[in-house]
């Protein structure tokens, strides 16, 4: 069960945008699926590093599983790298999708890229503004959160604690840092669902939500429509599609979802607890699907005096 703080009002939401933070260290988190080394011995020349990737990494389900690409220097190497390409096991080159680059401040280049099937990557590598030197290649599974190898159920449900965190702070989680920049954001939460099993075929993304049945002090309109209690603190619940991620919080005008992550079980339920003032707590709700789906929902509470 989770707590959440209290939000507030707001008005001409947006969403609020993923976050840009530097690239961490090299350090070698729990979802890594494969480290090699390589060099860059000469100007202009163009490394290839095999890494392989084994079956059962790979989503059952999907079409393809995103990894991660963290390129780093070795220590004493002059080497500014950069990622060139990715060739699967079918030796076809695989479109990535660049994270971030290198530069002196992040020391290391970031990139993701969708699998299809096992067997080694060959990942080029040059260096920049002809740099040389030696290097790690380090492949992670983003969404991997436990570490065990594939992404599950319980990697959503890990999420949470995590959530808002910083390489700086004590729930920072290295594996739930999906795009290694060093802040769990939205964005990791992305790339778990991402990376889930998909529960079924794709639906309307909908979201049922209420207080518990023996907080609520009148009988709700709808399913949506808000609770009324006489309590300072209550428990909501509710349902949407198995797997999602849900995120809470108004701030001041602006939409930010900050406040907290809930996560949902195999069968779509959740739960957390909030504390109440008196009169009415609107709660700004975005959930986000295994199929990649979107909805943000307002809930509001009155509390009322006894």
């Amino acid at each position: 069960m989770s707590k959440m703080r209290r939000s507030r009002a707001a008005v001409s939401p947006a969403v609020e945008s993923l976050e840009g933070r530097e690239l961490m260290s090299l350090a070698i988190p729990s979802n890594t699926i494969g480290i090699e080394s390589g060099a860059v011995s000469a100007p202009r020349q163009v490394a290839a590093v095999p890494v392989d990737i084994p079956a059962s990494s790979l989503t059952q389900g999907r079409s393809s599983t995103m990894y991660g690409i963290t390129v780093g220097p070795l220590p004493g190497s002059t080497l500014a790298p950069r990622i060139t390409g990715v060739i699967g096991s079918n030796g076809r080159a695989i479109p990535i999708h660049p994270g971030a680059p290198f530069t002196a401040k992040n020391g290391q280049t970031f990139a993701y890229l969708p699998v299809s099937q096992p067997g080694p990557l060959t990942v080029l590598v040059a260096g920049n503004k002809d740099t040389t030197g030696t290097f790690n290649v380090l492949v992670t599974l983003p969404g991997n959160i436990n570490g065990t190898g594939s992404v599950n159920i319980t990697d959503v449900q890990s999420f949470p604690p995590a959530y808002t965190s910083n390489i700086n702070t004590p729930y920072y989680k290295p594996s739930a840092d999906a795009n290694r920049n060093g802040y769990i954001g939205i964005g990791d939460a992305k790339f778990i669902e991402r990376n889930l099993p998909l529960p079924g075929r794709e639906k309307p993304l909908l979201l049922e939500i209420g207080l518990a049945p023996h907080e609520q002090v009148y009988p709700p309109h709808g399913s949506n429509s808000g609770g009324e209690t006489y309590r300072s603190e209550v428990t909501v619940q509710g349902r949407t599609t198995p797997g999602s991620l849900l995120f809470l919080g108004f701030q001041f005008g602006h939409l930010t979802f900050s406040n907290a992550a809930i996560s949902t079980n195999a069968q779509g339920h959740f739960q957390f607890q909030q504390q109440l003032p008196l009169g009415i707590t609107e709660d700004s709700i975005l959930t986000i699907s295994p199929f990649g789906q979107k909805l943000i929902r307002i809930f509001p509470i009155v509390r009322i005096p006894t």
